[in-house]
């Protein structure tokens, strides 16, 4: 197991920032990809919700996730 570290953000709003990390993570192993990969795109989709006010307004699209893990 690799650990896999957070996203340094400003927090706005961490309400929903658990339900994002799961959902992302459920999501990703369904589609096949490695644990490692899934929780990385995880942390990253749960950073940019905590940018953002609200639990379902903040929950960010794949595209924005994707865009925070390769620009960290």
């Amino acid at each position: 197991n690799v650990p896999v570290g957070g996203f340094r953000v400003k927090a706005v709003d961490t309400v929903g920032a658990g339900d994002c990390f799961c959902g992302y993570l459920a999501a990703g192993l369904a589609a096949g990809d490695a644990l490692e990969d899934a929780a990385r795109l995880a942390c990253a989709a749960a950073a940019v919700s905590v940018t953002r006010r609200g639990a379902q307004p903040s929950m960010p699209t794949r595209e924005e996730a994707l865009r925070l893990l390769r620009n960290g």
